[in-house]
């Protein structure tokens, strides 16, 4: 049953002359509903009301919406004939689905403005009669309308058309769209779930560590991801992160090893720092190739070591980018330790790929792998200085050239 003062207040803004407060009690219940842009639209309108036709409009969408189909009919009267998202709200609500759709296909050919927030009730409807290919036309259709005119895509509309996506069979088109939303608000679970779940079945244990451990800070407590996680680092062959995950000493031939990895780093490792955990024989970077490094990332690193002597004896805050490491949880836990005995609070920031977007702006990048493998493709433009070991010299050597291009 509809609130006896918001029924008073539709019925008012349907006369000649509406009151403005009548307006404004439509926006605070859209408000109160959680639908912003709505509020908004609806709080304007009293500040300077709109056509009558785009009210009449307006109107029939919130009797649909309240299921007063007979209200919303005659709001409309003869205009209810003419294509528009209000008819079409109509025309589902009283089940007419093959009338629905056609009309649908119709609005579509010149879509008339629609908010996001009535966009996903008329794909919400479709989706409740077991409709989903209609459903997801009128939503591709109509982002695509917006995203050529410039509309920035909420998180709510990309994470309902990407999941339609996935109920279609279509993971990878998904995929853009739960990306698409992180980057509008990343701290959210269930698209970061969704990704990891696709890179996993995709074989891209990197990326779908990167996104459960993201879980997991935001939800410690979360009941699928550490099962997720174990799956991706084993994928990844992250033996220390494994170790560290269940609580477990490092493999024994590390332990045996583990002097004689981390003499290298003495001179810079004063007690009281806890003890850090080496993969292989440290390899610290050399302070006066890095005097200009501005904007520095370190590739396929498994232990984080090599950073140590350049965090210890910065004399201003660094950013470096950790991309696509091969033990994880191992270098972070080095890197913790390294940074408690910093005198300045450096921005360490993972991710599991080269994305052109975040890393264009590198101007050293350090080749922190162990062995042969090949390079992935990389888009680097400008090619920064890469930094490589030199196994024979056992040095870093620098080169601007930019690294071969191959799968990871």
């Amino acid at each position: 049953m509809i609130d006896p003062a918001l029924r008073a207040a539709l019925q008012d803004l349907a006369a000649a002359d509406p009151n403005p407060q009548a307006f404004e009690r439509i926006a605070r219940w859209r408000r109160s509903c959680g639908d912003g842009a709505a509020a908004a639209r609806w709080h304007l309108w009293s500040l300077m009301p709109p056509a009558a036709a785009e009210l009449r409009q307006a109107l029939a969408e919130l009797w649909v919406g309240v299921g007063e189909l007979s209200q919303a009919e005659a709001l409309l009267g003869a205009a209810a004939e003419q294509p528009s998202w209000s008819r079409l709200a109509l025309l589902q609500r009283q089940a007419a689905w093959d009338q629905a759709e056609q009309l649908q296909n119709a609005l579509l050919r010149d879509p008339p403005p629609l908010d996001q927030s009535q966009l996903l009730a008329l794909a919400a409807t479709w989706q409740q009669a077991q409709k989903p290919n209609q459903a997801l036309a009128l939503m591709e259709a109509l982002l695509a309308h917006d995203q050529r005119r410039g509309l920035a895509i909420e998180p709510p509309l990309a994470n309902a058309v990407a999941q339609l996506l996935e109920e279609q069979q279509r993971p990878e088109a998904a995929a853009v769209w739960w990306r698409h939303s992180l980057r509008r608000e990343p701290q959210q679970v269930h698209p970061m779930m969704r990704l990891a779940r696709e890179a996993l079945r995709q074989g891209e244990a990197a990326v779908a560590v990167h996104y459960l451990r993201c879980v997991l800070d935001l939800n410690p407590q979360h009941p699928w991801a550490p099962g997720l996680l174990r799956q991706g680092l084993e994928g990844l062959g992250a033996r220390g992160s494994l170790a560290l995950l269940d609580g477990l000493p490092l493999p024994h031939p590390w332990r045996r090893r583990q002097q004689a990895w981390l003499r290298p780093l003495q001179p810079w490792l004063q007690p009281p720092m806890e003890p850090l955990l080496a993969r292989g024989p440290a390899r610290p970077l050399p302070s006066d190739q890095m005097a200009q490094a501005s904007r520095l990332a370190l590739w396929g690193d498994a232990d984080g070591l090599v950073l140590a002597p350049l965090l210890l004896q910065a004399t201003t805050p660094l950013e470096i980018w950790l991309l696509a490491s091969v033990d994880p949880l191992l270098q972070q836990h080095n890197l913790e330790r390294v940074q408690a005995a910093c005198s300045h609070p450096h921005q360490l920031r993972s991710w599991p790929t080269w994305d052109p977007t975040l890393h264009g702006e590198i101007t050293v990048l350090v080749d922190g792998r162990r062995g042969s493998r090949p390079w992935p493709p990389l888009v680097i433009d400008p090619v920064p200085v890469i930094l490589r070991w030199q196994v024979r010299d056992k040095a870093w050597s620098s080169a601007r050239t930019e690294p071969p291009v191959g799968s990871s």
